[in-house]
């Protein structure tokens, strides 16, 4: 894959609102609501929106609150998360 920084900025001052704008629009058009959440960066947050019929959006949000649309697909799926191994050492 090859990316092209150049497109997605400029993409991306089109795809970009406050964040109670952006999260009005995917649950209105999409029905998605908050499924995770991550910290990119200390003034960044990521955030993936998910409809139970599987659409997706990944949303990215500065401390000003502006959220920006980066991806979106269809066919969800959430991945159980692993067990903790215990530790096998013998004491």
């Amino acid at each position: 894959m090859t990316a092209y920084p150049e497109t997605v900025l400029a993409q991306t001052q089109h795809n970009c609102a406050s964040r109670d704008a952006v999260t009005r629009f995917l649950n209105t058009l999409h029905a998605e609501h908050l499924s995770a959440v991550g910290l990119v960066n200390p003034q960044t947050v990521a955030e993936i929106y998910v409809s139970e019929q599987g659409t997706w959006t990944i949303v990215v949000t500065n401390v000003a609150g502006v959220s920006c649309l980066v991806l979106s697909g269809q066919d969800w799926q959430n991945v159980a998360k692993p067990e903790a191994k215990a530790d096998n050492i013998s004491r």
